[in-house]
């Protein structure tokens, strides 16, 4: 790719999600498929995420560049995991859209090995699983944890709600 063309990608994508060359920049080394998605296809993808996620376009740029992952992926799988997400977690799809946004590597995750944490960690804490659901859906970070991290982090939760 010409140079030339790397910078007018660089700027295209600066300018779809409102911030500075330097940042897109940034952006495009951690996700460097950006420049080589033709112009006016992050626009494109954001316009879609926009509806996709009910979001306004200001939030779903914000989104993009915490998760730049989302520019190349297809809305179909996004909404895919959303939806299997609720299913394995048995919450609604709003709610697992509202917990995939607040941390976005849940649009990446397998939901089963997710739930498989959840319920070895409510096994270590004598929870049942709703109860473990419901701490896991205020604080969506936890579901990446390994089953003893996760309950210790639970058990800090707990002690800090109950102060």
């Amino acid at each position: 790719m010409k140079a030339e063309t790397i910078i007018v990608r660089a700027q295209a994508a600066a300018d779809a999600l409102g911030i500075p060359l330097t940042d897109a920049v940034d952006l495009a080394r951690k996700c460097p498929e950006v420049l080589v998605r033709a112009e006016g296809a992050v626009d494109a993808q954001i316009d879609v995420l926009t509806e996709l996620l009910a979001l306004k376009r200001s939030e779903v740029q914000a989104l993009i560049v915490r998760t730049p992952r989302l520019l190349t992926s297809k809305p179909e799988t996004l909404r895919s995991t959303v939806d299997t997400l609720a299913a394995t977690l048995e919450v609604d799809v709003d709610t697992a859209l509202r917990m995939a946004l607040r941390f976005p590597p849940l649009f990446y995750l397998n939901p089963q090995p997710v739930r498989e944490k959840m319920m070895r960690a409510a096994g270590l804490l004598g929870m049942e699983f709703a109860a473990m659901r419901d701490v896991v859906v205020r604080m969506p970070t936890l579901a990446t944890r390994e089953s003893v991290a996760f309950a210790r982090k639970v058990r800090l939760g707990m002690r800090i709600a109950r102060a």
